[in-house]
This record gives structure tokens, sequence and C-alpha cells, in this order.
């Protein structure tokens, strides 16, 4: 996983690369727009991300992932067809529940349904 300060030196990198200030300009609204983001993020560039499993409960795990970045618990996520907080615990109790053998594997994979648009 690239650290924040990895991640901003490959963009600031891929910037000097532009040449055309038209699209300089719009970068540049583009980073004016998420400036406050940046100051957040700023807060949490020291600390570690925690592990799912250093959690007691599922809602403690979600308080958590909520303060480091929000998002609507009623958002519909259509690639997975379920909300952001089914989808959070859907995470949580695969992350929780035992593990599978490769035949039980199969077996579940089988009952998989693909999402259509």
């Amino acid at each position: 996983m690239m650290t924040i300060a990895e991640y901003q030196n490959k963009l600031i990198k891929q910037i000097l690369l532009i040449e055309d200030k038209s699209k300089l300009n719009e970068i540049s609204k583009l980073v004016r727009n998420v400036a406050p983001k940046i100051k957040l993020l700023k807060k949490h560039k020291d600390e570690e991300e925690r592990d799912i499993m250093e959690f007691e409960s599922f809602e403690e795990w979600d308080a958590y992932l909520q303060s480091e970045e929000y998002q609507d618990p009623d958002q519909f996520l259509t690639e997975w067809g379920m909300t952001s907080l089914e989808f959070r615990k859907f995470i949580w109790d695969a992350e929780h529940s035992g593990s599978l053998s490769y035949d039980e594997f199969i077996e579940d994979i089988k009952t998989w349904r693909v999402n259509e648009p």
C-alpha cells in the first residue's frame, strides 16, 4: 500500500509533465475544491490504519471507518447491490466468520449471482 507522501510525490511528478496551461488550470481548480479534505487527511497522516480484528464490535469498527472517511450509510452501492452500511456489515461478517475449505468455497461460489445493470 502506498503512503500518502508516496502518492503525493507520484502525482507531483505526473503534474510536472503537463505543459498544457488549460489542463493545469483544471487541476488547480480541483485542488482548491478539495483543500478542506486535504487538511483532514493531514490529521491522520501519521496514524496507522487499524485492522478490523482490533475492534470488539461491528458498531465500533463502523464508527472508526466513519471517522476516517465519512460515507453516507444509506448510500446505495450499485456495483454491490447494497447500501454502504450493508456492505460494511458484509465485510465484518466475512472477516469474523470461520474459514472455508476449498470444496466449500467452490460450492459457495455456485450460489453467487451476478448483478446485472
